[in-house]
C-alpha cells in the first residue's frame, strides 16, 4: 500500500490532465458513424429503449436481432445486455432525441466517451502520483489518457473506455479508502471527521464497484480483484485490523450489494454468458494467453524506456 497525501498543487494538476485530454478528445470527434454492428448498436438500441420505457420490449427484440449462437442463459427469450452504459445513453437521449433519419445527433451520444478519457486522464494522475513524481506522473497519465486509440474510440458507443477508467479509480479509491483505516495520524482527528471521510469514500467506492459490475459481465472481477488488494493490506498491515474498523471494511461492498440489487430489480440483471466457455476449446484459450502475454511484454518494455528517458 503507497501512502500519500495529496496536495492542492496535485488536485490542480489532474484538473489540468482532465481538461487537456478532454480538449483533444473532442476535437477528434466526427459526426457519423462506422460501426453499426454487433454490440455498439445494441447498447445504443438499449439505451434509447430506457429512455422511452421500452427496457422490456428490447430485451425481446435482443433475442431475435443477436447475430451470434445464443448462450444457454437466457430465459423467455429476452436477451438483456449489460445496461450500465446504456444508462448513459439514455441520459443523452433524455436531452437529444435520436435522429432516426439522418443520424445527425449521433455526435451527442459519443459525448459520454469524451469525459470518460478526461476522467481517465486526472484519476490516472491521481493514481501514479502515489508511486512517482508528479512530472512523471503526467507524462504517464497522458500517455494513457492521449493514447492514438483510447482517443479514436470515443467514436465507438461501447464501454470499454469506461470499464478502464472505472477500474482505474476503483484502484485509486481503494487506497485512499485504506489509507484511511491504516494510518494513526488519520485516527486522531475529531471522531466526527472520521466518518464523515470514511463515510463519503465508502460510499463512492461502493458505487463504482456497482456501476463497473453493470458495465460489463466481467466488471465484477474489478470488485473480486480490491477485496483481494483489501486482503492482503489486511495481511501486511496490523494497523488495519481491529474490532472497531471491521464494519468500515465491509461498508463499501454493502453499499455496492444494496445498488445492485435496488438497480436489478428497477431493470434486470444483465443475461449472462458463461455457458459459451463450454464452446471453447484449450487451444483458443492458450492461444488468447498467449496474446495477452505478448501485449503484456509490449507494453512493459514502453513503460521502462519512458521510465529511462524520464530518470
Amino acid at each position: 500500500m503507497n501512502y500519500y497525501s495529496y496536495t492542492k498543487k496535485d488536485l490542480l494538476i489532474a484538473v489540468c490532465c482532465a481538461l487537456l485530454v478532454l480538449v483533444i478528445a473532442a476535437c477528434r470527434l466526427t459526426s457519423g458513424y462506422s460501426v453499426w454492428d454487433d454490440d455498439p448498436s445494441a447498447y445504443m438500441n438499449e439505451g434509447i429503449a430506457i429512455s422511452e420505457g421500452r427496457f422490456w420490449e428490447q430485451a425481446e427484440t435482443n433475442f431475435f436481432y443477436h447475430p451470434s449462437q445464443l448462450p444457454k442463459e437466457v430465459k423467455n427469450n429476452q436477451l438483456i445486455y449489460v445496461w450500465g452504459y446504456p444508462l448513459l445513453l439514455a441520459i443523452v437521449n433524455r436531452f437529444v432525441e435520436f435522429d432516426r433519419v439522418l443520424y445527425s445527433s449521433i455526435i451527442f451520444y459519443k459525448i459520454p466517451n469524451v469525459i470518460c478519457v478526461a476522467l481517465l486522464g486526472g484519476s490516472a494522475f491521481l493514481f501514479f502520483r502515489r508511486r512517482f513524481s508528479a512530472f512523471f506522473a503526467v507524462t504517464l497519465s497522458l500517455l494513457l489518457g492521449l493514447n492514438d486509440e483510447f482517443v479514436k474510440w470515443v467514436n465507438v458507443t461501447a464501454p470499454d473506455l469506461w470499464l478502464l477508467e472505472i477500474g482505474l479509480t476503483a484502484f485509486l479509491l481503494l487506497e485512499c479508502y485504506m489509507d484511511l483505516l491504516t494510518r494513526e495520524d488519520s485516527f486522531k482527528e475529531d471522531r466526527k471527521n472520521q466518518y464523515i471521510k470514511r463515510s463519503i469514500i465508502a460510499i463512492l467506492f461502493g458505487a463504482v464497484l456497482w456501476y463497473a459490475h453493470e458495465l460489463r459481465l466481467n466488471g465484477i472481477t474489478i470488485a473480486l480483484t480490491c477485496v483481494l488488494g483489501q486482503l492482503i493490506c489486511l495481511f501486511r498491515n496490523p494497523a488495519a485490523r481491529g474490532r472497531e474498523k471491521a464494519i468500515w471494511h465491509f461498508l463499501p461492498y454493502i453499499v455496492f450489494s444494496l445498488l445492485t440489487w435496488i438497480t436489478e430489480r428497477i431493470l434486470a440483471p444483465a443475461t449472462g454468458n458463461v455457458s459459451d466457455f463450454s464452446r471453447a476449446s484449450l487451444e483458443t484459450f492458450f492461444r488468447h494467453c498467449l496474446k495477452q502475454l505478448v501485449q503484456f511484454i509490449i507494453s512493459l518494455q514502453t513503460f521502462l524506456g519512458w521510465y529511462q528517458i524520464s530518470m
